[in-house]
């Protein structure tokens, strides 16, 4: 059951947190992740053009997490729909091991 299916309210974004959680807490690769949520994500690869260019010039609290979470992982994946979006974060090995959703 993936959560594209649903609406995208506020159950939403807290049924898609709690699948990431419990994909990260077994580092989940990208393609279980990807098949559990029935998203596909745009990759950003360490290195890349895209992965150098700051997220927002604005300082947010979102956009802080986001850099944060992105210094430490090898890449970062993107989806997002008109309501929600959500990024993932992933080792060298394209394992799970950070996540943020939300409105948007």
């Amino acid at each position: 059951m993936g959560s594209a299916l649903l609406g995208c309210g506020l159950n939403d974004i807290k049924h898609r947190r709690n699948i990431l959680s419990s994909l990260q807490a077994t580092n989940a690769p990208l393609s279980v992740v990807e098949t559990t949520l029935g998203v596909r994500f745009t990759i950003e690869r360490l290195g890349s053009a895209a992965n150098s260019v700051p997220l927002k010039t604005t300082a947010t609290n979102w956009n802080e997490r986001l850099a944060q979470k992105r210094s430490r992982a090898f890449a970062a994946g993107h989806t997002s729909t008109i309501s929600m979006q959500t990024w993932i974060f992933l080792d060298q090995r394209d394992r799970l091991i950070d996540f943020e959703v939300g409105a948007q």
